[in-house]
């Protein structure tokens, strides 16, 4: 542990405090390192982290906040080990940081997950001021999505989607277009939902377009989809428009 290490370990404590904060929670007091402990049935030293009630050990953290810290230390870990195996073999070349994290969303509310990945690219370039790196980033999130489109680059950056096809998986290139919202990012093809919202109510979505554009349905046909779209659409849901309009030029036809 670096905080019972001395002096030598000092610079590694200072930058896991500096990328702690980077990737803090949205909401409340930066993340801080407390005094390490130790805790019944166990002679370890455990980390804690000041919270505003007091400090807590690693282990009864949050799922989220545990994930930011071990986000953090593999961070600091990562460059500092770099670069003591660039010093010791003196291999001038060796100077890439190449981070890959799996489900970047999991465990935090959707205000973190808004955050999380430009906080860790903002901790990388902190920590790694004179070196490239490369981040592998997976994601099942489109509020992750959506916070990449102020932080982009459209020349070093890009986007890829695995697909399963039978007993093979593919790997698909996929230009970054802005979408503006998370719901558009859900029904882009990058996520390739029909709709933003629940399976039944995008399943009568498409009963109910598929009857506007037949000619041949008959009257007690539209009034099922209707009562069906009550069950599953709130009073002000933008498709009501559309109906009202089409249920208007069915009664006056």
């Amino acid at each position: 542990m670096w905080q019972l290490m001395g002096e030598r370990y000092k610079e590694r404590v200072n930058v896991f405090e500096r990328a702690l904060r980077a990737l803090s929670p949205p909401e409340g007091a930066p993340l801080r390192l407390g005094q390490p402990v130790r805790i019944d049935g166990d002679s370890r030293e455990i980390p804690t982290v000041k919270m505003s009630y007091g400090e807590v050990p690693f282990i009864y953290l949050s799922a989220g906040i545990q994930k930011a810290i071990s986000l953090a230390y593999i961070l600091v870990w990562a460059f500092f080990d770099l670069m003591e195996k660039k010093g010791y073999h003196r291999e001038d070349g060796q100077n890439k940081l190449v981070i890959l994290v799996d489900e970047i969303e999991a465990h935090l509310h959707p205000k973190w997950q808004r955050k999380i990945l430009p906080a860790l690219l903002a901790a990388l370039k902190d920590i790694v001021p004179a070196s490239s790196f490369q981040a592998h980033i997976a994601t099942h999130s489109p509020l992750v999505m959506a916070s990449l489109e102020t932080e982009y680059d459209y020349d070093a950056d890009r986007i890829h989607v695995l697909s399963f096809h039978e007993r093979d998986v593919t790997l698909e290139s996929y230009p970054f277009v802005k979408q503006g919202t998370v719901n558009d990012w859900l029904e882009s093809d990058v996520f390739g939902l029909g709709a933003a919202r629940s399976k039944p109510g995008e399943e009568v979505l498409e009963l109910a377009k598929d009857i506007q554009s037949d000619r041949t349905a008959k009257m007690d046909q539209v009034q099922r989809i209707d009562k069906e779209l009550h069950n599953v659409l709130p009073d002000d849901d933008p498709f009501w428009v559309r109906w009202n309009r089409y249920l208007e030029l069915r009664r006056n036809g």
